[in-house]
């Protein structure tokens, strides 16, 4: 499997690579502009051979890398149903993407694994982005949260959200939204804010391709990646990468 090898842009293709490396926001271990790159690296060095079906992703899908941007404003003008792999970045770029989205799909559903809530009052944008989201969505599913604020839990138990609940999920419209400290820091040493207690990385990646067979997937990004070099943070997250386009393989057949 190659990315640079794809022959499809935007108009043919049905599954988009592309990297939003904004890093604004402070973190304790400083966010790296070059993640959407070393993601690609990570992918390029993965095999997409499906032992189910004896066939490869990249050989089914077509699969374009529309590169690193500042926004996804350019796209949309384009957008056709292409599912969207998003690089980031920090993850407050989740709020333009699925915004921009919703505007395409109404009934857009949007889905956050993330070890905070993110939903301060003030702050740094990667911790205030999914306020404004969530007082304007009438649900948000949150999975894998587990360090936050007395205010941060109470605003959203006022919303009526619970941590860890997906019942429901099934035969949505979804967005997801990877932040990478939602896993064990154990499994993602190149992560922004880690934390531990974490569930590990199978339980992410088969929640994934999970939600990938059961639901219809729109997007979906993977945020907050620190570190200067490449290691085995960004190697894990492109494993999980390929499984849920080994699902959207298989979707498409």
């Amino acid at each position: 499997m190659k990315i640079d090898n794809s022959i499809y842009d935007f108009l043919e293709c049905n599954v988009c690579f592309l990297g939003i490396n904004l890093c604004e926001s402070f973190a304790p271990n400083p966010l790296n502009p070059k993640a959407p790159d070393l993601l690609r690296f990570a992918l390029n060095n993965k095999d997409d051979f499906d032992e189910s079906d004896k066939k490869c992703c990249f050989d089914e899908l077509k699969i374009c890398d529309a590169g690193n941007m500042k926004s996804i404003n350019g796209l949309m003008k384009n957008f056709n149903k292409q599912k969207l792999f998003i690089f980031g970045g920090e993850h407050s770029i989740t709020a333009e993407c699925f915004g921009e989205l919703k505007k395409k799909i109404n009934d857009l559903v949007l889905i956050v694994f993330d070890a905070h809530l993110d939903v301060r009052v003030s702050g740094e944008k990667n911790a205030c982005f999914l306020r404004k989201i969530i007082d304007s969505e009438k649900k948000v599913y949150l999975c894998g949260q587990r360090a936050y604020s007395k205010e941060e839990f109470e605003y959203i138990k006022n919303r009526g959200l619970k941590i860890n609940d997906l019942r429901g999920l099934k035969g949505k419209k979804v967005y997801i939204s990877f932040d990478i400290d939602a896993v064990d820091s154990c499994f993602v040493p190149s992560c922004s804010t880690p934390e531990p207690f974490g569930r590990d990385l199978k339980y992410y990646n088969d929640l994934c391709v999970k939600l990938a067979h059961e639901n219809d997937l729109v997007a979906i990004d993977f945020t907050e990646f620190s570190g200067k070099n490449f290691d085995i943070t960004y190697s894990n997250i492109a494993s999980i990468i390929i499984n849920v386009l080994k699902e959207l393989k298989k979707r498409s057949q």
